[in-house]
């Protein structure tokens, strides 16, 4: 803390720092290496454990006060208040560079110097192998236990940064008070761990037999911060007064986790008494709170009072993670259940706000700057590096009592606040006020969730059989600006601007699959059951608002709202190149859920009320984006203007429940589904209004809303082989079923008001557009390739009669018993495509002067489209079936539109002139044709059997069915 007064002279300088490097690198092993480990009696067992547990609790705290009071003269006030943390568990190099000053030369250029110190980057690589190190294994060993045989690898990593600064910086001076306070925060946090439980046999035929076994593996990171700065300056001059301050705070953040569980070429693990699990688990949580605040006065007596103060807070924030549990090579044996899990849940929650404040009061000049802004980036896995949750079984033998489990499980889950403000006051002769917010944000969720069978050595045999990959990501975020600007003289402007924008991505892959499982997977009455199944929602809302107010001569407002959000995930659910027979049911299921839900907003206002001329300007913008599949911004002019964007290479997002060249002998029924349910609701809205009272008045208002709306779905359910090697299924019933449902619910609305009366001429414009545009663009398969299908036949019976020594006809040969129910095979496409859309638009203008003249405009368009295809068929397959046969394809397409456009306007004076234009389009396509050569073509309902033998006792029936409206 600094204390200046002096007669003539007060100057006052403080600051204040504080930094804490707090680093934990450990490594926990326990293993059994080239042993032979024998245990007996049930009651006891044998574990290898190995356990780590990290903290770091760090507070960071700085404060920093001066306080300057000159006589005769200037008084000057300088306070820095600094903070930084940097908190690191395992083996992290954190990037660093040079620190360098900018400064000009005499001729106008600049020159960088450097200071000598180093600064950190906010990057940090991580080491290989560089994680805080938890293994438990067995290496080249056997067992041969009664009890239990358990490893066990568990680490924790938890960090808590709490890191704050504040800085006040006072001044006071006959002539000048000029007041300087900047505060600054910047942490750090890094955790990551590398956790494994294994056995590894590699080149031995040793085994591990137990009771009961367990491999798991676990990680739990977590990180919270809380990173806040403040600010204060305040300056008193007798003649000028300036003050400038500055809040910063940022908080960077990143978990790497990896772990596995995993047996590798074990001779045999056998468990004579109940379970065999194979497990690994991780969550990374990550809890960032970063909040700046800035204030500044600055009051003249007629050299001019300034003001000028910053807000700034940001955080990064990223969760990588690999989750892996495995076995490869060797056998697996059981009385009871064998499991295969990884599961892994990632969580980002990021409350990020920034405030500014800016006074700037003279008899003369007032100037108050005010900018706040906030941002964050948050991240679970890359598109470029998906974060991994896998569970498999490679070419690995089982005979399992009960189930056989291998199950991925991933849930990720992203909550983003960001908020930033921003006023600025001014009061003089002239006053300039401006005030700017920003708020802005990223979030991204890429995951590739993966369960798999490949290979199956030298056969499985197990009660039942259960291959389930599962995704659940969920974005939900929030991003908002406001400003406000107010001046007062009898000349200068007031200008407030503020944006929130967000971009939402989420990019996973899901796939459950038995693959090259060639020898023979032999299931018990429990069945099969190889699920794929993706849930996926984005809560997206961005608002932006802004006030101007001028008791001067310009006022003008301005926001900006925008949110793009995308969702292209892929999921497979396959039997690939395999045979299998099981006692009860197959399915074999593929489901995606996705949702999009919008709200963007933007509202300007701007008033001015002074003698003389006055000009008010409102601009309020919202725009958004939302998209499911792969899509492309096209700019080629061979694509429909009216559909500009197209499907990207890869097309829609795909959802596939197949089998493909195998072969399926099924007690119970076989049955394929592919599913997907996707919506996007939007709800875009703009508004400016714009006042202007003077001699001379000018209102200006425009507001413009823009929605855009697609999805692209490619729903696949199929059994196929190849002309050569066709696919062979027997079955109780045979159910091929793809569906696909589709809604987009699009609402669009802008207003604007313009207003001018003055005593001389008034003059308003008011100016408002809304566009909406929606594509649903899916297309839905269900068929039987290559197939050779057989549902439970109707038996063939050949009857021998007799006659009995009474003279009675005696039927021999009476079957054994009851015939089987006979089987229906089933091939199904629906596809259900829904666009319900609204776009309104509203304008109104209004002068009053002795020349009045005012203008509305207003417009709305909506363009909507359904494409694409549903397709039920078999081709060169054979189809035999007891009961009936149905190829059938269902498509329901609706369109909605509601479109309304008002304008008017309203002019009263000595000579009064209005104006007012209202427009609404609207063009709903079911289906178009832009040529031979365009991808997007009419809309196909098909269903057929293309050289394919049909045997049934039932009714074969073929359904094409479309229904448009």
């Amino acid at each position: 803390m600094a204390l200046a007064g002096g007669g003539t002279t007060g100057v006052g300088v403080a600051g204040g720092g504080a930094a804490a490097y707090n680093y934990i690198d450990t490594d926990v092993v326990s293993f059994a290496g080239d042993s032979a480990i024998v245990q007996i009696g049930s009651g006891n067992a044998v574990a290898v454990s190995a356990t780590s547990s990290s903290e770091i609790n760090a507070a960071i705290l700085a404060g920093s006060a001066s306080i300057a009071i000159g006589g005769g003269g200037p008084g000057v006030a300088v306070s820095i208040g600094m903070s930084v943390a940097i908190n690191r568990i395992g083996d992290w190099s954190v990037e660093e560079k040079k620190e360098e000053l900018e400064e000009k030369n005499s001729d106008g250029s600049t020159k960088k110097t450097e200071t000598g110190n180093t600064i950190p980057t906010g990057s940090a690589t991580l080491a290989v192998n560089g994680g805080n190190v938890v293994k438990a294994y067995l290496e080249d060993t056997s067992v041969s236990a009664q009890g239990a045989l358990n490893v066990d690898a568990k680490a924790l990593g938890f960090i808590d940064a709490k890191v704050a600064s504040v800085s006040v910086a006072l001044a006071g001076g006959a002539a000048a008070g000029v007041a300087v306070s900047g505060a600054g925060v910047y942490a750090l946090n890094f955790v990551a761990l590398m956790t494994r439980a294994y056995a590894d046999n590699t080149g031995t035929t040793k085994e591990l037999v137990a009771g009961t076994m367990r491999f798991k593996a676990e990680n739990t990171a977590r990180v919270e911060v809380l990173a806040g700065a403040a600010s204060l300056g305040g300056a008193i001059g007798g003649v000028t007064g300036v003050a400038a301050s500055i809040g910063f705070a940022m908080a960077q953040n990143v978990i790497d986790s990896n772990v596995s569980a995993y047996l590798l070429n074990v001779t045999k693990a056998k468990t004579t008494g109940g379970l065999l699990i194979v497990e690994a688990v991780s969550s990374g949580t990550i809890k960032a709170e970063a909040y700046a605040a800035s204030a500044a006065v600055g009051v003249g007596m007629g050299g001019g009072g300034i003001a000028v103060a910053g807000g700034g807070a940001a955080a990064t924030n990223k969760v990588s993670s690999d989750t892996v549990a495995n076995v490869t090579g060797g056998r697996l044996e059981s009385t009871g259940a064998i499991t295969v899990k990884a599961s892994s849940a990632s969580t980002i929650d990021a409350k990020i706000a920034a405030v500014a404040l800016a006074v700037g009061a003279d008899l003369s000049a007032g100037v108050g700057i005010a900018i706040g802004s906030s941002v964050a980036v948050n991240q679970i896995g890359t598109v470029g590096d998906r974060n991994k949750v896998e569970a498999t079984l490679e070419n690995v033998s089982v005979d399992a009592g009960g189930t056989l489990t291998v199950d991925a499980l991933s849930n990720n889950q992203i909550t983003a606040t960001i908020l930033a403000a921003a006023a600025a006051l001014s009061g003089g002769t002239v006053g300039v006020s401006v005030g700017g917010a920003g708020a802005g944000g990223r979030n991204e969720i890429a995951v590739a969730t993966r369960a798999r069978i490949n290979g199956d050595g030298t056969g499985i045999v197990a009660g039942g059989l259960a291959v389930s990959a599962q995704d659940t990501s969920k974005i939900k975020a929030l991003a908002a600006a406001g400003s406000v600007a107010a001046s007062f003289g009898a000349a200068g402007a007031s200008v407030a601007l503020g944006i929130g924008a967000a971009d939402n991505v989420v990019r996973n892959q899901i796939t459950a699959e038995i693959v090259a499982a060639d020898t023979l997977i032999d299931v018990g009455s429990a069945g099969v059951s190889l699920t794929a199944r993706d849930n996926t929602e984005i809560e997206a809302v961005a608002s932006a608002a802004s006030l101007a107010v001028a008791f001067s001569t310009v006022a003008v407002a301005g926001s900006g709202a925008a949110a793009k959000n995308s969702i292209d995930n892929d999921v497979l659910a396959q039997i690939s190149s395999s045979k299998l027979d099981s006692v009860g049911n197959v399915m074999v299921t593929a489901e995606s859920i996705g949702s999009i839900k919008a709200k963007i907003a933007a509202a300007a206002a701007a008033a001015v009320i002074v003698p003389g001329a006055g000009v008010g300007v409102a601009i309020g913008v919202a725009v958004a984006v939302n998209e499911i599949g792969d899509w492309t911004d096209a700019g080629e002019t061979g694509n429909d203007p009216k559909f500009a964007p197209v499907q990207g290479v890869n097309g829609g997002s795909s959802l596939k429940a197949v089998i493909l060249n195998s072969q399926l002998d099924v007690d119970g029924d076989v049955s394929l589904s592919g599913r997907s349910a996707q919506t996007i609701k939007a709800e875009v809205v703009s508004a400016a209004a714009a006042l202007a009272g003077s001699d001379l008045a000018v209102g200006v208002a425009g507001a413009g809303t823009y929605a855009e709306n697609r999805i692209a779905m490619q729903t696949e359910a199929s059994i196929s082989g190849t002309s050569n090697n066709r696919a062979t299924i027997s079955a109780s019933d045979i159910s091929i079923s793809a569906n696909d449902s589709s809604d987009i619910d699009a609402l669009v609305g802008s207003v604007a008001l313009a207003a001018a009366v003055g005593s001389t001429a008034g003059v308003s414009v008011a100016g408002s557009v809304a566009v909406a545009k929606n594509v649903i663009d899916n297309d839905v398969s269900a068929f039987a390739l290559y197939a050779n299908l057989e549902a439970e036949l109707i038996p063939t019976h050949d009857p021998v009669y007799t006659r009995g020594g009474d003279g009675s006809i005696v039927h021999t040969n009476k079957p054994s018993v009851n015939a089987a129910t006979p089987g229906k095979i089933t091939i199904s496409a629906r596809q259900g495509a829904t666009i319900d859309a609204q776009s309104a638009s509203a304008a109104l203008g209004v002068a009053a002067a002795s020349f009045g003249a005012s203008i509305g405009a207003g417009g709305a368009i909506a363009l909507n489209a359904i494409l694409g295809s549903t397709n039920a068929f078999a081709n060169g397959s054979s189809l035999r079936a007891g009961d009936d046969i149905l190829v059938q394809a269902t498509n329901i397409m609706t369109i909605e539109a509601e479109v309304a456009a008002l304008a008017g306007s309203v002019s009263i004076g000595g000579v009064a002139v209005s104006a007012s234009l209202g427009a609404g389009v609207a063009q709903n396509f079911i289906g178009y044709t832009l040529g031979s050569g365009n991808p997007q073509q009419r809309v196909q309902v098909l269903s057929y059997l293309n050289d394919t033998t049909v045997d049934t006792y039932g009714n074969p029936m073929l359904s094409p069915r479309r229904v448009p409206t």
